[in-house]
């Protein structure tokens, strides 16, 4: 990721995503290309929610509530002024066509992901990782003649997610961990920048004996599924994780008392839910997940990297970190109505995802459970920082069914790094510390 393309993450994919398409009929990139620079042209004018012909019926559904001048003033503001459009990559598919605009602003490049449908409207939009020319090399503690990797759907109700089984070679009755995303519509990699954090822990504990199962996230390239509307954590992490889970326990080869989930980030955050309904888990592992509210911890990053992005206060970082906080009190003082629209709340999420996170108590949730727990922090991690990490251990320390490890060189990605930590480190290739993969391993045979 670049500059605060993690932030993004955190405050825009889960937001403007909706697709509704038509039938198969061929579109001319050259054709949605000019589309395309034209809705950029309108966000960078302030006007692009002013002709919404442009979009289809249900994108204009989408947008009531939803500002979409508001959402180009944080792009700036986060990624400082808009410098030039850098490229389009085109998916075609057979429903539907989608451009990857790569946009680059003066600290750093993103992608506005624009689905169009088969009247060339617009139907679906999100903020993107820019696709790197080239992804990072696998990490050398990988062994690719000790494991397979197979292609498989995992069922979750009404659609079918792609995912990867990946198998140690020549072993039966093996653990498995199902790896569950953070937020935003990632692939089954948890493709950020050049690297694959979700590879290099797949084929890292493949090596050592652990087969493990990754999956597209549902708001990748499922999101019409989502009533952004009703949105909630749960909706967008949990439920599909806990298919997944009962999916691993069916499969040959597997041992189905030695399933665990791997949740990293939000997925860390319901790693301890996604235990609970799932039943018959032998333990979760928490990676840089956080333990208090997310309301309050968006805050905290966005003073991070205030400094960074806008040191002079010339995009109004000042202002946004005011305004976040005025929002999170209302979210905290439970005056948050169901009905507020998307763009009186904090990060344009709908109510019904911030009272979830009131709600939610996961440290009280991983308290109740009876299996096994790992929690993992990077100290240089700014995303989630070791207030949360300090928050787990201080309510969850004295319980003999949870170990906590915690890496000084780390980050949220759990990458080697030196100083203080910032967005633009993730765009530089790398792999997820060897040491991260040893001690997970080592955790998941003992049990």
């Amino acid at each position: 990721m670049k500059i605060a393309i993690k932030t993004i993450t955190a405050i825009w994919l889960s937001l403007a995503t909706l697709s509704t398409m038509g039938s198969a009929t061929p579109l001319l990139p050259e054709t949605l290309e000019r589309k395309s620079l034209s809705f950029v042209e309108s966000l960078r004018a302030g006007t692009a929610g002013e002709d919404m012909e442009i979009f289809s019926d249900q994108m204009r559904a989408a947008l009531q509530g939803f500002s979409l001048a508001q959402l180009w003033q944080q792009l700036e503001g986060q990624l400082g002024p808009f410098e030039a459009v850098n490229r389009f990559v085109h998916q075609p598919g057979e429903r539907f066509y989608i451009i990857l605009v790569v946009t680059r602003f003066l600290n750093g490049e993103i992608a506005l992901r624009l689905v169009f449908d088969k009247d060339e409207k617009i139907a679906g939009l999100q903020v993107v990782e820019a696709p790197p020319v080239s992804f990072t090399a696998p990490p050398s503690y990988a062994d690719p003649k000790k494991f397979t990797e197979t292609e498989v759907l995992i069922p979750c109700g009404d659609i079918y997610l792609p995912a990867k089984m990946t198998m140690p070679v020549a072993r039966d009755s093996v653990p498995l961990v199902v790896l569950v995303h953070g937020s935003g519509p990632h692939d089954m990699d948890q493709t950020i920048g050049p690297n694959k954090p979700f590879r290099d822990i797949a084929w890292g504990l493949a090596t050592q004996g652990i087969a493990v199962i990754r999956y597209e996230k549902r708001t990748k390239n499922h999101s019409e599924h989502l009533d952004l509307n009703t949105l909630t954590p749960w909706k967008e992490t949990g439920a599909d994780a806990v298919m997944a889970v009962r999916f691993a326990a069916n499969q040959s080869g597997i041992d189905p008392n030695r399933i665990f989930v791997l949740g990293h980030s939000l997925g860390g955050m319901m790693a301890p839910k996604i235990a609970h309904k799932a039943g018959n888990l032998a333990g979760i592992i928490i990676m840089g997940g956080n333990s208090g509210k997310l309301y309050d911890l968006v805050i905290r990053q966005l003073i991070h990297l205030a400094p960074i992005q806008d040191p002079d206060n010339r995009h109004g970082m000042r202002e946004l970190i005011e305004d976040a906080k005025n929002k999170a009190s209302i979210i905290r003082d439970g005056n948050l109505a169901l009905n507020t629209p998307r763009n009186e709340t904090l990060l344009n999420l709908p109510p019904s995802y911030w009272l979830y996170i009131k709600d939610y108590d996961q440290v009280a949730t991983a308290a109740g459970l009876k299996i096994s727990v790992l929690i993992l922090q990077g100290e240089r991690d700014y995303q989630v920082d070791m207030q949360e990490f300090k928050g787990w251990k201080a309510a969850l320390g004295n319980k003999n069914n949870v170990r906590f490890i915690c890496y000084p060189a780390l980050n949220h990605l759990f990458f080697a790094g030196q100083g203080a930590p910032g967005p633009s480190e993730y765009n530089l290739p790398n792999n997820v510390d060897v040491k991260v993969i040893q001690d997970i391993a080592r955790w998941v045979l003992e049990w």
